[in-house]
């Protein structure tokens, strides 16, 4: 998904507002609500509610069916890890097509 959160507090604030009946923890539903607007918000169509409920398992470590702040931080750092392993791997990729002729680094200031 992407650049996600710049700091802690700002995740933690979304984990507040998120948190709808202010028990200290996300539902499944309470995560899927902020997922889907982490979703808009990068410009994605509508997500499937399958890939956030699997997220959310993944992620509930203690499997007690809701998400402690600590286990959603943890989350976003797992998520923004992952998605940062796909942009190197797709970089990687591109350059690599056309036997090394794909995107190519910019010049040195000295060759230019």
């Amino acid at each position: 998904m992407l650049l996600l959160y710049s700091t802690d507090a700002t995740a933690l604030h979304d984990f507040d507002a998120s948190d709808t009946n202010k028990d200290g923890f996300l539902t499944p539903q309470e995560y899927t609500t902020l997922f889907e607007a982490f979703a808009t918000v990068m410009g994605h169509e509508k997500i499937d509610s399958d890939i956030s409920l699997a997220t959310f398992k993944k992620h509930d470590l203690n499997g007690d069916g809701k998400l402690t702040s600590q286990e959603y931080l943890l989350s976003i750092k797992l998520m923004k890890a992952d998605a940062d392993r796909e942009y190197d791997q797709k970089m990687k990729e591109e350059m690599e097509k056309d036997g090394g002729e794909g995107l190519q680094p910019p010049p040195k200031k000295e060759e230019l």
